[in-house]
């Protein structure tokens, strides 16, 4: 089920509330939990995989002959995406995927604000935000289970794979703007509780042996293990 809440308990966690104003604001907290849990927010999820062409040609459609090859590569049935490449050497396919909580939540939160009460929009937009990352922590474990061969690392638009830019070739795949969702200019997503990625699909042997430290930029800047240890994923597609 997507649509399993936050305890409280986590959300006061999340919020980082001194100890001694807890009881302080007991009373306001209580009030934006029980408005949370009115909006009845679920998340939807949109999704779908797609097979990569080995071989991709300059005149497909929808690719400027003055792309790198670095740059994109192609989905069936001739798709070009703003994908590295040499991410997916191991992989057969990409999987798509958007999650969102819709406008409900959003609107609550700016409503809040407007309104001066500060405390409780600041609440509620924590526990939509904790609510969106059990969302895809879900999502992905299903997905697993009913993934003919293993999920990679999860890449957001943004990350070394795939630019921002790519959230608008996401969205017209996905077909998001029918459900609702917009992009701004600088392809931030509307409502805001919303993030997509794209994740690479292999066999499981395949994808186990493989490491990408070495062609990753950002390789230096992951938390945990060492780039030459393995690959530390937690620096990804965080919301």
């Amino acid at each position: 089920m997507l649509d399993e809440y936050p305890s409280k308990e986590k959300v006061e966690s999340a919020l980082r509330i001194p100890k001694g104003q807890k009881q302080e604001i007991r009373e306001e907290f209580d009030k934006a939990w029980q408005g949370f849990l009115s909006l009845k927010v679920t998340p939807i999820a949109l999704f779908s995989p797609f097979l990569i062409r080995k071989n991709c040609f300059k005149n497909e459609p929808g690719l400027s002959p003055e792309s790198p090859d670095s740059d994109w590569l192609c989905l069936e049935p001739g798709i070009p995406f703003p994908f590295n490449p040499a991410y997916a050497k191991a992989c057969h396919s990409l999987f798509i995927g958007l999650i969102t909580l819709g406008p409900e939540l959003e609107n609550a939160v700016s409503k809040a604000f407007r309104d001066g009460e500060t405390l409780k929009g600041w609440i509620l937009d924590r526990i939509g935000t904790l609510m969106l990352r059990k969302a895809v922590s879900v999502f992905l474990d299903h997905r697993q289970r009913e993934t003919d061969g293993h999920l990679g690392p999860r890449y957001a638009p943004g990350c070394p794979p795939i630019p921002l830019s790519g959230q608008k070739q996401i969205f017209d795949l996905l077909g998001a703007s029918q459900e609702g969702l917009r992009l701004t200019r600088g392809y931030m997503i509307h409502p805001v509780k919303t993030t997509t990625f794209v994740l690479t699909v292999a066999t499981r042997a395949v994808l186990a042996e493989t490491s990408l430290c070495h062609i990753c930029e950002r390789a230096a800047f992951c938390r945990g293990d060492e780039p030459e240890n393995g690959p530390n994923f937690s620096s990804f597609a965080r919301f």
